[in-house]
């Protein structure tokens, strides 16, 4: 929670920091446990949301630099040279 906030110095919102899971969708609501004991669910907004890559379920890179995408690359012919048996007959 931000000092305003903590302060009462704000009281048209609040703004706190939330811990998230990648793989769970964001939360429309969170609910706040009062000091006497009642319980309030709390419409939550996000002012910005990271890109979620939704295969390895991590925040912060694109599609395509994602660490778990693997890439097919054809490897290189070799030649190979196979030396006759008979020659030494």
């Amino acid at each position: 929670m931000d000092k305003a906030t903590a302060a009462g110095e704000i009281i048209s919102y609040a703004r706190c920091f939330i811990e998230i899971n990648a793989a769970n969708q964001l939360p429309k609501f969170v609910t706040l446990e009062m000091e006497e004991g009642e319980q309030i669910d709390v419409p939550v907004e996000f002012e910005w949301v990271p890109h979620i890559y939704k295969k390895c379920y991590t925040f912060g890179h694109q599609d395509s630099q994602c660490p778990t995408i693997q890439i097919w690359v054809p490897k290189e012919k070799q030649q190979v040279v196979l030396e006759s048996a008979f020659k030494y007959f």
